[in-house]
């Protein structure tokens, strides 16, 4: 179990929001080298192409591009084989940037610090380890520029935004009766309603 949740944390913090999820032991695959190339894309400190502002937060194509990458690898690896479509992926996106600035007004952003240790303990786990997901996690700060410290700020700061969405979730379901799909199939219509209402521009593609 234990090892489970190290390989979880490190999947959902390997990447800046929108970049995807890759982990090493399970997903490798020829792609990975083109998915870091991507990745490498998705910095703040690069030129990105603004495809559409959510609310006013933007969202960029390169993000987008890394996202589907990631995405064709882990079909791959798990026998789908249904054609990873870049329109999906970014109508994805504007539900997380959608239900992670709802979540933030009604008061449930998370906590920076908490996310953050639990991104530090992953990351000490995980280098103790020294195992495969160690290696992939140093070749990937290595491609990216990152330095531990950067990685861990990046990487909490997507666990937060992670846990911010699921607080949402919560929030909204704790009250409900019915199966979990039921109450997952009304909280996708909820989203639906906060998508309708939200302020969103695409710009491109």
């Amino acid at each position: 179990m234990r090892k489970k949740k190290i390989v979880f944390i490190l999947v959902i913090a390997l990447v800046l929001l929108g970049a995807g999820v890759v982990a090493a032991h399970e997903w490798i695959n020829p792609k990975i080298d083109q998915w870091l190339e991507a990745a490498k894309k998705t910095k703040s400190s690069t030129s990105k192409t603004v495809v559409a502002v959510v609310d006013g937060e933007k969202l960029y194509q390169e993000n987008i591009d890394a996202a589907v990458i990631a995405q064709e690898i882990i079909q791959e690896n798990t026998g789908e084989t249904k054609s990873v479509d870049s329109k999906e992926v970014l109508e994805e996106q504007i539900r997380m940037v959608v239900t992670s600035h709802e979540a933030v007004k009604l008061g449930l952003e998370a906590d920076y610090e908490t996310a953050k240790a639990e991104i530090e303990e992953s990351y000490r786990l995980v280098m103790e380890e020294n195992g495969e997901n160690a290696a992939f996690l140093q070749k990937y700060m290595k491609e990216l520029e990152l330095t531990k410290a950067e990685y861990i700020e990046a990487a909490a700061k997507t666990r937060q935004n992670s846990m911010t969405r699921g607080n949402l979730y919560s929030h909204f379901t704790k009250e409900m009766k019915g199966t979990e799909e039921e109450k997952k199939a009304a909280y996708e219509e909820y989203v639906d309603g906060l998508v309708e209402k939200a302020d969103i521009q695409i710009l491109s593609k």
